[in-house]
């Protein structure tokens, strides 16, 4: 395979369009990694490896910007598009951030994985821990990228339906075609079992993947094939290792002593948004759900008339000390997923025991209440929304909704007013699956364009 020179700018775009230009030459000032000490450096760059997915929550009934005819008017193309639920939401000819970063992380992922084991000057423990990094990193994007870019996990359908394309070499003339949903979903739980064997029990940050890491998007995994029984096998493993809650109390005084992300006892794999600081006014259904007390909306909400001047209440927890979201796993998210599993079982108590012990963190002491269920089907509705409150404006919404969709009982119509005009997404929506990129769809011309 040809000696690729790693530079920390690299777009997937430019791996799509340049390929064929591509010489192997070492530009000044960059490396070709050959330690192992240099793919250490490589993963270390936060500020390429980082960022995501984010837009997909404006889709959501967690958002509303109908509270204000401004706020309407200053919606980007794409976010009007999405929250009006829009066949067309990108621009002709215009490359999505999105896909482009994780498709270039998958990349830099695929560079260590490729060669890090032949690497010189580190020990075997270093270079499996780096492995381990890079196939972590490589799943979390490709679960990402499938279950936006591609319809609904169903073990039905899922060898047939198309998923997205599958590059696992540094190979910039690798030749890119949709690998089926099945293929995709079989690739991630490969990368993250063989990661859980490599990487260490605990990390040196959040940033860096450990066995909880791979653990939690096991369980992430597992959730959305709707594999409930394996979902609780990994939240269980994923908890074996990280289990510590955050109390909001200890920062009610003052939030911007929220602990960083990056050593937050609660974040299990830091991953960030990929629309930072965006502009996301809530829906009053979210904030009925939250109510008044629930110190989630008291310390993550404002009004959005005293921080944006707009009409209505928007999402604050960015703005608290101006830090991106974390998109990543977390414990309550994970406790959650094994409470969802437990009352699936008909365990309610189970259920409900894990949700009261994450809600008596997010309540003043005199305010908190422990919350009960008449019988498990009641018990599995209260963890959905336990769900909706913990991770709004993280996306889970998104994906919840999409993987909810299969299931009848559950299935929810989303509606949103704008412009005067009501949008209604239904819960079969093909709307669910975005667009492959137009530039993406010019320049891979064996890449199949989503039905919409």
């Amino acid at each position: 395979m040809m000696r690729i020179p790693v530079i920390f700018t690299i777009s997937i775009l430019a791996a799509f369009a340049s390929c064929k230009k591509y010489v192997d030459i070492v530009p000044k000032g960059k490396i070709i990694p050959q330690e192992t000490r240099d793919y250490r450096l490589l993963l270390n760059n936060t500020n390429k490896l980082l960022p995501g997915y984010g837009t997909q929550e404006v889709m959501t009934d967690n958002i509303d910007y109908s509270s204000d005819p401004g706020l309407e008017d200053i919606l980007g193309f794409t976010t009007a598009a999405i929250f009006s639920f829009q066949d067309k939401i990108y621009q002709d000819n215009s490359d999505v951030s999105e896909w482009n970063n994780m498709y270039s992380e998958i990349y830099v992922a695929n560079v260590v994985i490729n060669e890090v084991m032949s690497s010189t000057g580190g020990s075997q423990q270093e270079k499996n821990y780096l492995l381990g990094e890079a196939l972590t990193l490589r799943a979390h994007n490709y679960w990402a990228l499938v279950n936006i870019w591609a319809k609904a996990y169903d073990a039905a359908t899922a060898a047939a339906d198309p998923g997205v394309p599958l590059v696992l070499q540094a190979d910039l003339q690798a030749n890119l075609v949709r690998k089926p949903v099945a293929d995709v979903y079989a690739q991630i739980i490969k990368d993250l079992e063989q990661a859980a064997s490599l990487l260490p029990a605990t990390a040196a940050n959040n940033y860096i993947p450990s066995k909880a890491s791979a653990f939690a998007m096991l369980c992430r995994t597992r959730l959305m094939m709707r594999d409930y029984d394996n979902a609780e096998k990994m939240a269980d493993s994923t908890l074996k290792y990280r289990n510590a809650l955050f109390d909001l109390n200890t920062i009610a005084a003052n939030p911007r002593s929220l602990p960083l992300y990056i050593s937050h006892p609660e974040v299990i794999y830091l991953r960030q948004a990929g629309n930072a600081y965006a502009t996301m006014f809530l829906s009053q259904d979210l904030l009925n759900l939250l109510g008044t007390q629930d110190l989630r909306r008291v310390l993550f909400t404002a009004d959005g008339k005293t921080t944006l001047n707009y009409n209505g209440v928007t999402y604050y927890g960015e703005f608290i000390d101006f830090r991106t979201r974390n998109t990543g796993p977390t414990v309550p998210e994970i406790m959650l997923v094994k409470a969802e599993c437990l009352a699936r079982k008909n365990d309610k108590d189970g259920a409900v025991t894990l949700m009261n012990q994450i809600r008596q963190k997010r309540f003043k002491p005199l305010e908190y209440q422990a919350v009960a269920a008449s019988d498990a089907t009641q018990a599995l509705n209260m963890v959905l929304d336990e769900r909706r409150r913990e991770l709004f404006c993280t996306t889970a919404r998104f994906f919840d909704l999409k993987r909810l969709s299969k299931e009848p009982a559950l299935a929810k119509t989303v509606t949103h007013l704008y412009k005067n005009t009501t949008y209604t997404l239904p819960p079969d929506s093909k709307l669910y699956v975005f667009p492959i990129p137009p530039r993406v769809l010019e320049i891979g011309p064996g890449i199949v364009p989503n039905e919409r």
